[in-house]
């Protein structure tokens, strides 16, 4: 994968996901996926050319399209002196509705009940020759409890206005370097349990953004537990581009065919209760890009290699905004539970859930 600079160049070349770069209404950057769509739509597009379509001006503006007989939602993103970077997203029929969200969330939250009440049963009949089988018993409870965990908080979130992300997740100034630091260390050493590695290159430092903690680290496990698909080598990046902080995750093996990396991103509705709890919803990515963008920054996905990258970009801290103090305390909805050991429970094996790591 070339670098990635925001200006338009080999990565973007990559995406599934159209891209446009427009500056002073001219059209800077075009990647292979927005030039097959233009072209379905019988529309021009050409670099040095006014966009055939109303596009949206400024950082953080949305605008609704038709085109091709489909609709269509573009995000806006400033990059300063490089230009307005557009971002088409497909808006697909057949979604959760809030409605439905709400009721899955009622009927998964009532199934950890029974389940607690079984973990503490185990836990005070412990005696000294069953405390093998009974310590057994008791990690694939908890491993249970965490991806049932997973999905109602899953659930909730995705059914939050942004207006309520905006209270329950407060956001402070980040310094990523150490915030990567700490999590090669923690996931480095918990996917040594499967074989997997995980391993952080620092090219740039000083690389302050505004975030809620809690949140990009729910999004950075999530995309973890999407690319362990196969053991091998997760690697984080992290890069400065212009006033943007970049980390890209890639992993060595497997990936996504290139013509389903979009579908990453579509949950999938009306699905039987039996089928989600053996493997969700498929909300996990959705909810990443939805978090991205929460930030003011984007989410994209591309082949590397024989795997696939996946690049969040972050606008970068003001000095006003850096100079604020961080409250200490992070938000977490899970209450006592582990948030890395909830956000990995659907690649992580029972024996990762056992009294001593779990409480």
């Amino acid at each position: 994968m070339g670098e990635f600079t925001m200006s338009g160049n080999t990565y973007f070349d990559g995406v599934s996901q159209p891209v446009l770069l427009v500056k002073n209404k001219k059209i800077k950057y075009c990647n292979p996926a927005a030039q097959a769509l233009f072209r379905a739509c019988t529309l021009p597009l050409a670099e040095g050319e006014s966009p055939a379509v109303t596009l949206p001006d400024g950082d953080g503006v949305l605008a609704e399209l038709n085109m091709g007989g489909e609709r269509w939602t573009v995000r806006s993103r400033e990059l300063g002196v490089n230009g307005v970077l557009c971002l088409f997203e497909r808006n697909r029929d057949g979604g959760l509705s809030p409605q439905r969200v709400r009721e899955l969330a009622v009927q998964l939250r009532r199934l950890l009940g029974p389940l607690n009440a079984s973990i503490e049963t185990l836990q005070s009949t412990l005696v000294e020759t069953e405390q093998y089988r009974n310590e057994k018993w008791i990690s694939y409870l908890n491993h249970s409890q965490h991806k049932l965990l997973r999905l109602v908080d899953n659930l909730d979130f995705y059914s939050q206005s942004d207006d309520d992300l905006a209270i329950l997740y407060p956001s402070g100034a980040l310094e990523l370097s150490d915030f990567c630091r700490e999590t090669e260390h923690l996931l480095d050493c918990l996917l040594e349990q499967i074989g997997c590695r995980f391993v952080y290159r620092e090219e740039a430092s000083d690389a302050a953004v505004w975030v809620n903690e809690y949140l990009l680290r729910r999004l950075l496990y999530n995309l973890t537990a999407n690319a362990l698909g196969q053991k091998g080598t997760l690697v984080l990046t992290l890069r400065a581009a212009g006033d943007r902080a970049v980390l890209t995750l890639a992993d060595s093996a497997g990936g996504i065919p290139p013509e389903k990396l979009e579908r990453t991103f579509s949950p999938e509705a009306d699905r039987p209760l039996s089928e989600v709890l053996s493997d969700g919803f498929g909300l996990g990515l959705p909810i990443c890009r939805r978090i991205a963008h929460f930030f003011g920054g984007t989410l994209l996905l591309a082949p590397a290699g024989e795997g696939t990258a996946v690049t969040l970009s972050l606008p970068l801290c003001s000095p006003s905004q850096c100079n604020l103090l961080r409250d200490g305390g992070i938000f977490d909805p899970a209450q006592n539970y582990n948030q890395v050991l909830t956000e990995l429970s659907g690649v992580l094996p029972a024996r990762c859930y056992g009294q001593e790591t779990v409480f």
